[in-house]
């Protein structure tokens, strides 16, 4: 019996460390998308103009999805702009990029 409970809490203990059960909004199955999306934080974090901490990035293949909220329609495609210019990205989409003058 005493086999038994031990084996338990170890499934346990290694499905709640090692399966995930709490991911971070950073993490991607892929290596390609996880890599892509680290460039695009880095990228975007070299521009004073952009506040990277303020917007939501999510890639799916090789297109990049961008949400959050600009002071300018500048800064959304100064944003556009830089993050297409990042290795490994198609497309870029930042159509829900909100405006807050």
């Amino acid at each position: 019996m005493k086999r038994f409970q031990i084996t338990w809490l170890i499934a346990v203990f290694a499905v709640a460390l090692g399966a995930g059960c709490v991911v971070d909004d950073d993490y991607y199955e892929d290596d390609l998308e996880q890599e892509i999306y680290e460039d695009v934080r880095q990228a975007l974090s070299i521009h004073d103009e952009i506040d990277a901490d303020e917007l939501n990035i999510r890639v799916e293949g090789n297109d990049v999805y961008i949400d959050g909220v600009v002071s300018s329609h500048e800064q959304a495609a100064l944003i556009h702009d830089v993050v297409h210019g990042v290795d490994g990205v198609d497309d870029v989409d930042v159509e829900s990029l909100e405006v807050d003058y």
